[in-house]
């Protein structure tokens, strides 16, 4: 009887010593699990921070190097034209505010372009004319020119407007003489809350902060907008006296670049203009979705450790519960436990092909996960590096066909030149039409609303086609209403754009004949007006069975007409979205070999001011 008794103790204890081990085993094996996939976690939210905000800084450097590039060219070239005439004038000129005018069109992130003349007063302004009174000697972007010949691009970030005392950032270039004569200032200002606007347009989380700052430590812009962005000199922070001066470019964890709390953080050096773009993340504010869920995580721990124990104990009782029958029934010892130890092995089984099911598909899911974010970061960089990949060394032939233009005299080699500096401009043309039909579609284009003159739209778009129609031997004439009004409110910039890509369309299709550009006032509604605008062409026309592919995106009429006179189908599809985003309507007519009209229709605010206020913003 106590030998029996010995065996049960034995049988039992050694039962509850292998639950025991199942369940730290199992239990261990699941912590585990839990604690790399939080992990892992952690390491793609830190992946995902570093991305964003290496692809902020570089996106944002790339566009501020454009911009300064393309007002330093605007400046440049009002000086040369300053130049060129022998130097400014004692009294205000009209020919040159018209050419300050004229540059600020072409510039629309600019605010004002002013001339000064070399004792501080002011030549012309692109605001108005004749220009303020205002003396300028005393301003920092006038003085550093002065003093010094190569000074280049000059940039005070902080300071108040002549004109309304607003805040701006004023950009300067000096004028020089063929002789090195100082002969003047030109200068463009830009808002200070623009600039703020631009890094607010990166639409980063909140707890994300960007800042553009000088090489001397001055700020430029800032998002989100602070008080001492500008105001406050930052050579002292620790951007400039531990990171800067060590590499022009890095990634930077549990670091601070001004006044902001550790976090993550990344910065780009320019290497043409002396801008600093960095931006960094509040470490707490980004890992806060990691530290919710490694709550989740916790919490998904503890039930499954408390369902394991309970099977645990569940298994222990049943096992207690079958001894207990095995001591009454003897007989039927042997075939209970075949039975309980077959059972076992089928749940232990079991057990382990769900886990591996399991661990198999977690796989999968990871994997998908990880390819669809290679290629979202790949058409990111794709998208982020197409601007300076393409559009520089597009830039650098224009310019230098240019140049090789008034070197040369040969008529036969300015034919060739012309034909590729031509080539070129319409692959930039492409090229811009692509890049703007990308933002459209991305919703980051903002339709704005200003006064010009109507009048102007047409007149300046044929001035800027003249000479390509005139190559292909066409005529191109305006058309306008005379109840046109003389000043209106829209996004001037927005429906020059597409009436640039219908005239092109024209031009392009058109082999002789007359191009007509028409502007029409077709309904007055209180103070706003239903205006039309028109270019009509004695092209090739368009045949009825393919006019509904016609606003198409990367469509052609046939595959014959673009071998024959190339395109990619991007400018009406372009024309478009733009005008459905200026909540216009857009149309055609046309019939095969007798031309087509390309009409668009907008309901414009009338803007009501003096003459000369309207046609200087017009531009």
């Amino acid at each position: 009887m106590n030998l029996d008794f010995a065996k049960r103790w034995i049988a039992r204890a050694s039962a509850n010593r292998l639950i025991v081990l199942l369940f730290l085993f199992t239990a261990g094996f699941i912590d585990v699990a839990i604690f790399f996939l939080a992990q892992e976690d952690h390491k793609e939210r830190v992946a995902q921070v570093e991305s964003l905000l290496q692809r902020t800084v570089d996106s944002l450097g790339v566009e501020f190097d454009n911009e300064l590039n393309i007002i330093e060219r605007t400046l440049s070239g009002i000086g040369e034209v300053v130049a060129a005439r022998g130097g400014l004038p004692p009294e205000a000129d009209l020919a040159l505010h018209r050419l300050t005018v004229r540059r600020h069109a072409l510039t629309p992130s600019v605010r004002s372009i002013l001339i000064v003349r070399p004792d501080g007063s002011q030549a012309a302004h692109s605001l108005q004319q004749p220009p303020p009174a205002t003396n300028l000697a005393d301003r920092n972007y006038f003085w550093a020119q002065a003093e010094t010949f190569d000074t280049g691009l000059f940039i005070e970030p902080y300071l108040a407007s002549s004109l309304d005392g607003s805040e701006i950032s004023a950009f300067s270039m000096r004028i020089n003489s063929d002789g090195g004569q100082f002969l003047g200032v030109a200068a463009a200002s830009i808002a200070g809350s623009q600039l703020d606007d631009n890094l607010a347009l990166q639409n980063l989380p909140k707890g994300y902060r960007i800042q553009v700052t000088l090489a001397d430590g001055t700020g430029l812009a800032c998002f989100p907008v602070q008080a001492n962005c500008r105001r406050e000199n930052w050579l002292m922070a620790p951007l400039f006296r531990d990171h800067v001066p060590n590499v022009g470019r890095a990634l930077l964890q549990d670091a601070t670049l001004f006044d902001e709390p550790i976090g993550f953080a990344a910065y780009r050096v320019s290497g043409r203009y002396p801008l600093v773009v960095s931006a960094s993340a509040e470490k707490t504010a980004v890992m806060a979705v990691w530290h919710r869920n490694l709550v989740a995580y916790f919490f998904t721990a503890l039930i499954s450790n408390a369902a394991l124990l309970y099977m645990s104990l569940y298994a222990a009782r049943q096992f207690a519960a079958r001894r207990e029958a095995l001591r009454a029934l003897e007989e039927a010892n042997e075939s209970l436990e075949r039975r309980v130890s077959e059972r076992t092995a089928e749940l232990q089984h079991y057990q382990g092909h769900l886990e591996d099911m399991v661990h198999a598909r977690t796989l999968e899911l990871a994997q998908a996960r990880d390819d669809a974010e290679a290629a979202s970061r790949a058409k990111s960089a794709l998208l982020a590096n197409m601007t300076h990949e393409l559009r520089t060394p597009l830039h650098q032939i224009s310019g230098l066909v240019l140049i090789l233009q008034r070197r040369i005299e040969d008529e036969k080699q300015k034919s060739s030149l012309e034909k590729i500096g031509g080539a070129a401009r319409r692959l930039q043309t492409l090229l811009e039409n692509i890049l703007e039909l990308a933002r459209v579609e991305s919703g980051r284009v903002v339709i704005e609303s200003k006064p010009f003159a109507p009048a102007m739209l047409l007149t300046d778009a044929v001035n800027r086609w003249q000479a390509e129609a005139a190559r292909k031997g066409l005529h191109i004439e305006v058309a306008t209403s005379p109840d046109l009004p003389a000043s209106v409110c829209g996004d001037f910039v927005r429906i020059a754009e597409v009436i640039d890509c219908l005239t092109s369309n024209a031009i392009k299709f058109t082999s002789q004949g007359t191009i007509t550009l028409r502007e029409t006032v077709l309904e007055h509604k209180s103070r706003n007006c239903l205006m039309r605008f028109e270019v009509a062409d004695t092209g090739i026309g368009i045949a009825a069975e393919y006019q509904q592919a016609v606003f198409g995106q990367f469509t052609q009429v046939d595959d014959s007409m673009t071998r024959k006179f190339g395109g990619a189908g991007v400018g009406l599809a372009l024309s478009r979205r733009l005008v459905e985003l200026m909540s216009g309507e857009i149309g055609f007519d046309s019939e095969p070999a007798m031309g087509s009209v390309f009409w668009f229709t907008l309901w414009l605010p009338m803007y009501c001011c003096s003459g000369e206020a309207d046609d200087s913003v017009a531009g």
